[in-house]
């Protein structure tokens, strides 16, 4: 039985290889080998290998970047953005809006309104109230007749 020729050929399979080197997702690596995604499925399952080879394929790209950082971490800024995120505990930044102790929330934060506004604010209850949060209500309240 003789079939169809497969498009599974060396240069196929070389497009493949590089487009996975650069960590192509599979529906991109078949675009750019110019086979459906199907196909490439179709092959895996008789090939194995290809499948294992494919995934230390897509590694390339991480592992790559990984070795730049590496090779680059006598540049002060390089070893701090590393630092940042490997030993964010003490390293990373401090984010204000979270807490630093798990359980422990935020219940309440303080606006110091600029001095100008003091006068115009002293008698607001809520941020809505505050003529320089709330647009409307002081276009609104300036298109009232007097």
């Amino acid at each position: 039985m003789a079939g169809r020729p497969t498009k599974m050929t060396k240069a196929t399979l070389g497009k493949l290889r590089e487009a996975f080197l650069f960590g192509s997702t599979d529906e991109e690596a078949c675009l750019f080998a110019q086979i459906n995604p199907d196909t490439l499925y179709e092959y895996q399952k008789q090939h194995p290998e290809f499948s294992e080879q494919k995934g230390m394929w897509k590694k390339n790209p991480s592992l790559r970047a990984r070795k730049v950082i590496f090779d680059n971490l006598s540049d002060p800024k390089i070893a701090m953005w590393y630092l940042e995120r490997k030993v964010k505990k003490e390293f990373g930044s401090k984010d204000p809006t979270k807490p630093e102790e798990p359980g422990r929330q935020i219940t309440s934060f303080v606006y110091e309104v600029p001095c100008k506004h003091k006068d115009c604010i002293k008698n607001a209850e809520t941020l809505d109230d505050y003529p320089i949060f709330n647009r409307n209500k002081q276009n609104s309240s300036s298109q009232e007749p007097t």
